[in-house]
């Protein structure tokens, strides 16, 4: 019998680097309770936790909360309850701030408007330290055909609109910082290591060496590759 892993990453988006590692069975785990548990075993303090929908969970809020840290947690279908909340105070009311962002690169044509709403009255107290809504509307054309997206978060920060669209932006940034290093610069995708605990042995690997790279100033890791590949000297500095 195969036992399928995977390894659950905390990113900080600040310094670039992983700051915490889960490693949960597939079959056994559910990566809403490893993350849960992940945050409580770092016992970071006076930080902020960025998200997906998966994670909109109220132990999840409840957990980041009680470890005296904040969050923005995207909300989709997998809370109703919450999402039409949301959804009705976004429409019915104005928002209480707003931030237009545009975005004309790499054949894309975006427009991004950021508006910020006190919480809807009737949201579930359980949903701990609620302080903000944001509906996140992007628009515009890429590859040219239009598109035009909705998406709603909660968050435990007060409404700033400029503030709460950054750190949007960062989460999305995950993407290319973290997974998008791994997959294409390290070509985690087509590693021969498929048995055993060999792939997520060197996966963490991986992730170490992103994580070291970045704290030594490299914020390409390709760039960083190419500097130490041939001078055995400059690597083993990196570990001083």
């Amino acid at each position: 019998m195969t036992t399928i892993s995977r390894a659950l990453s905390l990113f900080s988006h600040e310094q670039g680097v992983v700051v915490g590692v889960a490693i949960m069975d597939s079959k056994k785990e559910s990566e809403i309770g490893v993350i849960q548990q992940l945050i409580s075993q770092l016992k970071l303090e006076n930080h902020l936790f960025t998200l997906d929908a998966l994670h909109c969970q109220k132990k999840t809020v409840a957990t980041i909360v009680s470890s005296n840290n904040d969050y923005i947690i995207k909300v989709k279908r997998n809370q109703p309850k919450l999402q039409d909340a949301i959804i009705v105070q976004s429409e019915t009311e104005p928002p209480v701030q707003k931030q237009v962002e545009d975005d004309h690169s790499r054949g894309r044509n975006i427009q991004r408007v950021v508006e910020v709403f006190t919480p809807p009255a009737n949201i579930d107290p359980s949903w701990q330290k609620v302080s903000s809504v944001i509906r996140v509307t992007r628009s515009g054309e890429r590859d040219g055909k239009a598109f035009k997206t909705l998406s709603y978060y909660i968050s435990s920060l007060p409404p700033n609109s400029s503030r709460l669209a950054k750190y949007i932006r960062q989460h999305w940034h995950i993407e290319n910082r973290l997974h998008w290093v791994k997959d294409v610069i390290f070509d985690e995708d087509r590693s021969k290591q498929k048995a055993g605990n060999a792939p997520i042995n060197f996966s963490i690997m991986k992730t170490w060496i992103l994580s070291l790279y970045r704290l030594h100033g490299f914020d390409s890791i390709k760039g960083a590759i190419e500097r130490f590949a041939h001078d055995l000297t400059a690597l083993s500095s990196l570990l001083t």
